[in-house]
């Protein structure tokens, strides 16, 4: 009896060591098979602001650069006549948000002889209606545009008549709100009449057109 009870307790003993090796064994292939945890990299930010410039621009063209009156003011019969220019077109465009205005300004107040460098036949100071009829000194002009972004000043809105307005301190001629714009035209004559005394010869006027972005 006591035999059986000392083997007993043996197999105990040797059971019990197997099952402690057992679950160190388990314990160790854990630890060997656990999905490490992720490594973080540390972090930071900032942010910075980026700027673009874009310049005004505004450009003028106008053609032709020289344009010459027709019929002669007096002819060689001593008859007098308005005489008047092909169109004269003007061309503007500007990035200009607030469009442009385009102003006139005669250089000489009117047609001066090119010779003697006095003789004028002058401009006139308010809008007019040239005739020859009333034999007398008349020179300026008027515009149109067929672009309805443009607005033509009043005192030059006769075109396609003979009422002009003056040639002589800087005037609005045309003018827009509307920007950026490309390509707005406006289309211009120059008229001039004279008395039937006028001196004979050639005569000239430089009309400066200028091209001023925002109205």
């Amino acid at each position: 009896m006591a035999e059986q009870i000392k083997r007993n307790i043996d197999i105990a003993i040797a059971f019990g060591i197997a099952l402690c090796l057992v679950i160190v064994a388990m314990v160790g292939l854990h630890q060997k098979l656990s999905v490490p945890e992720p490594a973080y990299a540390a972090s930071a930010s900032d942010t910075v602001i980026v700027y673009a410039t874009v310049d005004s621009y505004i450009s003028i063209s106008v053609s032709p650069s020289e344009a010459t009156m027709t019929p002669s003011l007096i002819d060689s019969a001593g008859t007098t006549a308005v005489g008047s220019t092909s169109d004269i077109t003007v061309g503007v465009s500007t990035n200009d948000q607030n469009g442009f205005t385009v102003s006139v300004t005669g250089t000489n107040y009117g047609l001066l002889h090119t010779v003697d460098g006095t003789t004028l036949i002058a401009s006139v100071n308010a809008t007019s209606l040239l005739t020859d009829a009333n034999d007398d000194d008349g020179y300026g002009i008027n515009a149109t545009s067929t672009d309805t972004r443009l607005d033509i000043d009043s005192y030059y809105d006769s075109y396609g008549t003979l009422t002009v307005g003056g040639v002589t301190t800087s005037a609005t001629l045309s003018s827009t709100t509307s920007g950026p714009i490309t390509d707005a035209t406006t289309t211009v004559r120059a008229y001039a009449e004279c008395e039937s005394s006028q001196k004979s010869g050639a005569y000239s006027d430089t009309i400066i057109l200028t091209a001023t972005g925002g109205t």
